[in-house]
């Protein structure tokens, strides 16, 4: 890409919102991602350089970032409202025709187009000469009316250049005037009469700097809030309420009028109608339009109420918009979705997509009214409150901004520009890739500015001499004289080392790139932006920023990648490129073959999240494109407007220039692009057919699907049921978002394709079924059916069978031949060129283990994980499944490393032996990974596979998702893990002592000899396995659900049939084992008929005689099983219960009862009951206080021997 960044373009990044002032507004912002270098590169506004994140330079006079450089240009102009340098084309001033076109650099504009439209809508055109005196585009505005208006505002609604295009209004006034650029609008507030605003908006002038030649429609509004639209005639407002309902929304609308016109929420049915609510209302809420009848979508409310306008579901998924009709649905998200049943609502957002939301979606932020067109409106003003204009150029235009420049200085300024023979040319900015940047004699290609730029090398014409004596230049004998850059450009040691990023080596000297690797201390490394700093790998690059192979190299974290001549190259970072443009591809002939849209395709090596395929929304022949792309399948979809088909010459010629790819890996994987001129259609590499889901075709049978598909026609040709040969096409029609039907079908059993009797693919049914001598078929778990004949695929990618009763609509997917002798559909290659970051390094095993780019390489005394070599050496699936470790990747189309397995390991013919899934190969019926000439063992069977795409293009493998949450690649034959799965398939057994499911011996004899063990089974149709039938004790006790008496043999229980314990304890035959996994199984210690052989089992059985007195072999409990055990050097676990709360309750209960206890001693010691009061609360009895009183004293004295004690009477008292 070039170094140059419109002012338009920069206006809409999110780091600069304005022009003004450029780059010191951008510059701050930009240096913000100085400590990330891919953060930097993503930004549209910056680029890397000289270690640091700064603005990407602008060109043309934007390039002039101050007055003074501005006004000494006579190309430019200072724009003294925006404060920025606009371009001045004043260099073509010719007056005629005759006199323009003899200056090459000049071109002549009549303005017909922009009469044209000013005749289609009654309006006078004004045609101006950009850079020059401004127009007034209502002039002629007369309003004569003294009605209060509280706002007002001027538009350009269409055809707007953003940063060259500019509204202004000198008329003094109490009138606030607000120019916003961002949508090209002028708005007005304030109280004023309608005449006072009449005057205002006859004072707006229109200036421009933009060449391009596309007229602007212009029109004024009286109104606060509202907009008026040429293309309609209507008028649009926005409300704001957070939280609405659609229905509240359109009730709401319907309240409101404009000056007598009815209010309705908005039916957008154009471009230019979407634009006004989206960007010049900047609207976020409801509008018309639902899908009430579930497959299509119609207008609810005003004058094109119950008008369809799409049908179907999303794009992808073969919506379409209605003929005639026009729909703006977020295709990148999928819409529209239907997320519950509920009736679904169109709603705008921000962006100006729409999406399906149901009525009372709580994210709702308001709801659009349009006003006008209604049988009802009486408007109830004399005058006109809104009007237009047309605006066109005209005149003798310079034909490149870079003849803007008078002197070298500025030219060179000018990031597209270049001095050259006394005048500004066209320079090396314009390159985009290392191929076109070599094609200009005085380029060079700069990788130390990130992304990539074309400079221009001032070096290139001096000779050695001189060379040496520029210190910006350096001379090679390979490459002459070249700038020096990054690195290079410092010419001493102090100076270069002064660079964390730089190094000075060698004799003389020269300063060169400093490898991460090399960075050996942690701060040293962290402080170099393009470093970073792990605990396991030390210091590696961010990102590999070199400029030439021999550095690249010199970094063991680096790798270098060239291009190639099969190959279109490309460049990380978010770089465009046009992969078509220059690709040998061929057109096709026929001028009368027409088609409605493109498809474009990553069918190989797509990187989901990082690769982006985009276009520009109108073509140079000024078509708009209806554009879809699918971030999650690598699906680019272009459709012309509804109804409209064009040549299939033009449109192979503008997928040329308009298709662009970008990429933000890493990654050095090849990517295929595949295009075919049809709209959701692929082109296998294979067959060279054509597929396609026909769009909201829905039928139950498969008579119906073939009469679709013959009935309908791509580019001409009419179709038939598709026939799906390999995985590759499968997956590639999958990625369509196709499902349906496919022209696959069953006779006793054996599936042929249709229109090939003899084209059999697959026999049997179930798990019973296989592939015939190899056959590519995608089918699900348990399918075909036996009884079903014909074949649906699923939006998964994987198929089913069907009845021939069948009552499910399903979609139908057909092939077509091409057009005969026409060129439609090709492929090409990219590939990533330049200096990228190694994969693997650094990876533990465990994690390089995992990864299919990589190996793990054990050296001995070193092992580490590097890019697996082996593997890649193999361009298709006939030699990589032939090589050690290796499996045939799908997605990527690439042979690709396996994850080391416990086989791998493996050295033996007998330790390999002993592995049910290993198996040990010799060296001459495949290529071992270290060259032994013995032999080696592999893993066999589906679980080579990793991942599920590469798994199902085997048509002997299941991915199997019920045992494994992560998904397991196993045989489609009784490949199942757990015993529950294996036994309910007829076709398999369960063999417990392996721990394997395998396919019965029984599923393969007929109803004749199905005997023994083999049972006929009339529901299967087949001969099955017996379970629990083998007459030997020890391989019927095997089985858990299986029980061994002498007296009946081996017999089955009904233990697994139990869900719970309590059904499971119910039944005598069963225990319920809380083992993992927890289930109810039989209890064998029952199959232990006599003490002895009861007793050998002691730790799980105990000898029980019942109430009855019948004696018998019980199964201990969980709890007694598993007791501790007192037998010495015996481990044992106890578990204390944390019950404080019971101790606590112990505490109180025995405080309480000591009380008691104190109490009962209390009572008796005092000679009372009980329950009789302690202390007497009725009054007190004297007397009797007295004699008790009198009574002690007498006692005191006996005691004492009636020492100093007069003996009282009971009158002393």
């Amino acid at each position: 890409m070039g170094t140059a960044t419109n002012p338009g373009v920069m206006a809409q990044s999110t780091s600069c919102s304005n022009t003004t002032n450029w780059p010191s507004d951008c510059d701050s912002y930009c240096s913000a991602h100085d400590s990330s270098v891919t953060a930097c590169i993503n930004d549209v506004s910056c680029q890397w350089e000289n270690l640091r994140c700064v603005p990407r330079p602008v060109s043309g006079c934007a390039s002039l970032a101050t007055q003074a450089a501005c006004s000494a240009s006579d190309m430019c102009s200072w724009d003294t409202t925006l404060l920025f340098c606009k371009d001045a084309p004043q260099a073509c001033r010719f007056s005629t025709n005759a006199n323009c076109i003899t200056a090459p650099q000049c071109v002549w504009r009549t303005g017909m187009n922009t009469n044209a439209l000013a005749g289609s809508l009654g309006l006078g055109a004004r045609l101006v000469n950009p850079g020059q005196s401004p127009t007034y585009p209502f002039s002629t505005l007369s309003i004569n009316s003294q009605d209060m208006f509280y706002g007002a505002s001027v538009s350009i609604e269409n055809g707007y250049q953003l940063g060259k295009d500019v509204l202004t209004m000198t008329y003094p006034t109490s009138v606030s005037t607000t120019w916003v650029p961002q949508s090209g609008l002028l708005q007005f507030s304030g109280a004023a009469t309608a005449a006072e605003y009449g005057f205002v908006i006859r004072a707006v002038k229109f200036q421009t700097s933009s060449l391009a030649s596309g007229a602007r429609n212009l029109t004024w509004t009286l109104g606060n809030g509202t907009l008026f639209s040429l293309s309609t005639g209507h008028y649009y407002r926005y409300y704001p309420q957070r939280g609405i309902t659609w229905d509240n929304a359109k009730f709401a609308c319907l309240a409101t009028s404009h000056y007598g016109l009815s209010g309705y929420l908005a039916t957008i049915t154009a471009t230019a109608e979407n634009s006004i609510v989206a960007t010049k209302l900047g609207a976020d809420g409801w509008l018309s339009g639902d899908d009430g009848t579930r497959s299509q979508w119609q207008l609810s409310t005003g004058p094109e109420s119950g008008n369809l306008f799409w049908i179907g579901g999303s794009m992808t998924a073969g919506g379409y918009t209605a003929t005639g009709a026009y729909a703006n649905w977020n295709n990148m998200d999928g819409e529209p979705k239907r997320a519950s049943s509920q009736i679904s609502h169109v709603y705008l957002n921000q962006s100006g997509y729409w999406s399906a939301k149901v009525t009372n979606d709580p994210t709702s932020a308001g709801y659009v009214c349009e006003y006008g067109g209604q049988a009802t409106d009486l408007p109830t003003l004399s005058y006109a409150i809104a009007g237009g204009s047309v605006i066109g150029s005209s005149g003798c235009l310079p034909s490149t901004p870079c003849i803007y420049h008078g002197s070298s200085d500025l030219c060179n300024a000018d990031s597209q520009c270049t001095w050259y023979k006394s005048s500004c040319v066209v320079g090396c900015g314009t390159y985009s890739t290392v191929a076109e940047c070599n094609s200009g004699s005085n380029c060079v290609w700069d990788t130390t500015v990130l992304p990539p730029v074309c400079s221009e090398n001032t070096c290139a014409s001096l000779g050695v001499d001189v060379c040496s004596t520029q210190p910006q230049c350096t001379y090679q004998a390979s490459s002459g004289c070249t700038l020096r850059t990054g690195c290079a450009q410092y010419t001493a040691a102090g100076s270069c080392n002064a660079q964390s990023s730089c190094t000075w080596s060698g004799t003389p000297g020269e300063c060169g790139n400093r490898p991460c690797s090399a960075l050996t201390v942690q701060s040293s490394c962290t402080n170099n932006p393009l470093c970073q700093w792990s605990q396991v790998t030390g210091c590696s690059t961010i990102l590999c920023t070199y400029g030439n192979q021999a550095e690249c190299s010199a970094d063991t974290s680096c790798v270098w990648s060239l291009p190639d001549t099969t190959s279109v190259e490309f460049y990380g970072g978010g770089q465009q490129i046009a992969p078509f443009a220059n690709a040998p591809i061929l057109s096709p002939t026929d001028g009368n073959l027409m088609t409605q849209g493109v498809t474009v395709m990553i069918t190989k090596g797509f990187q989901v999240g990082d690769d982006v395929l985009s276009v520009d929304s109108q073509d140079n022949l000024g078509n708009t494109w209806i554009v879809s792309w699918n971030a999650a399948t690598g699906v680019l979809n272009l459709r012309v407007a509804p109804g409209v088909q064009m040549r299939a010459i033009t449109a192979f010629s503008q997928m040329k220039s308009i298709v662009k790819f970008s990429s933000a890996s890493s990654t050095q994987i090849r990517r295929t692009l595949s295009y075919v001129l049809a709209a959701s259609t692929y082109s296998s590499p294979s067959t060279g057919l054509l597929y396609k889901a026909l769009p909201s075709v829905f039928v139950n049978t498969y008579t119906k699907a073939l009469q679709a598909c013959a009935s309908s026609t791509l580019l001409g040709v009419s179709g038939s049921l598709a026939v799906i040969l390999s995985q590759q096409d499968n997956l590639a029609i999958r990625s369509l978002g196709a499902s349906g039907f496919i022209g696959a079908t069953s006779v006793d059993n054996v599936w042929r394709w249709s229109g090939n009797a003899s084209m059999s693919f697959w026999t049997g049914y179930g798990s019973n079924g296989q592939p015939v001598a190899g056959s590519f078929s995608s089918w699900s778990a348990g399918e075909p059916m036996r009884t079903n004949i014909y074949a649906v695929l699923n939006p998964s990618g994987s198929w089913k069978s069907v009845p021939s009763n069948n009552v499910v609509n399903y979609g139908v997917v057909c092939q077509y031949q091409p057009p005969a002798n026409q060129d439609v559909a090709s492929s090409y290659n990219i590939k990533p060129a330049g200096c990228f970051a190694l994969p693997c390094v650094g990876l533990p095993m465990v994690s390089c283990s995992s990864d299919p780019q990589c190996n793990w390489v054990n050296g001995g005394t070193t092992a580490y994980c590097a890019v697996d070599t082996f593997c890649s050496v193999s361009t298709d699936m006939s030699t990589c499944v032939i090589r050690e470790q290796c499996y045939w990747d799908f997605v990527y189309g690439s042979c690709r490393s396996a994850a080391t397995s416990v086989c791998s390991a493996l050295t033996s013919t007998v330790t390999c032996g002993l592995f049910t899934q290993c198996k040990w190969t010799s060296a001459q019926t495949m290529v071992p990974r270290n060259g032994s000439a013995v032999g080696f063992c592999r893993s066999i069977g589906c679980s080579t596979y990793p991942n599920m795409d590469s798994c199902t293009g085997d048509a002997n493998c299941l991915w199997n998702t019920i045992t494994n949450a992560a998904g397991q690649c196993v045989g489609r034959v009784c490949g199942y893990t757990a015993s529950g799965q294996c036994w309910t398939d007829p076709s398999c057994q369960w063999s417990p002592i392996a721990s394997t499911c395998t396919k019965s011996s029984c599923s393969s004899l007929t109803q004749g000899q199905c005997t023994g063990q083999c049972q006929f089974d009339a529901t299967q149709g087949q001969c099955v396995f017996t379970r629990c039938s083998d007459p030997s004790r020890t391989m019927c006790l095997s089985d858990s659900a299986c029980l061994y008496t002498m007296a009946k043999g081996c017999y089955m229980t009904q233990c697994l049939s139990y869900a719970d314990k309590d059904s499971c304890q119910a039944d005598a035959n069963c225990y319920y084992s809380f083992s993992d996994p927890q289930q109810c199984v039989a209890s064998q210690c029952l199959s232990l008929e006599n003490t002895t052989s009861c007793s050998a089992n002691s730790k799980t059985c105990a000898w029980t005689t019942n109430p009855t007195g019948f004696s018998y072999c019980k199964e201990l409990s969980f709890l007694a099983q598993f007791a501790p055990s007192s037998t010495p050097n015996t481990c044992t676990r106890q578990v204390f219960d944390p019950a404080w709360w019971l101790w606590a309750i112990m505490v109180v209960d025995f405080v309480l009862l000591c009380a008691i206890l104190y109490r009962i001693y209390l009572a008796f010691s005092a000679g009372m009951s009980f329950f009789q009061q302690v202390r007497r609360t009725k009054k007190y009895d004297y007397s009797q206080y007295a004699a008790d009183l009198f009574q002690d004293a007498q006692d005191y004295g006996a005691e004492n021997n009636g020492v100093n004690y007069a003996r009282p009477s009971l009158n002393d008292l």
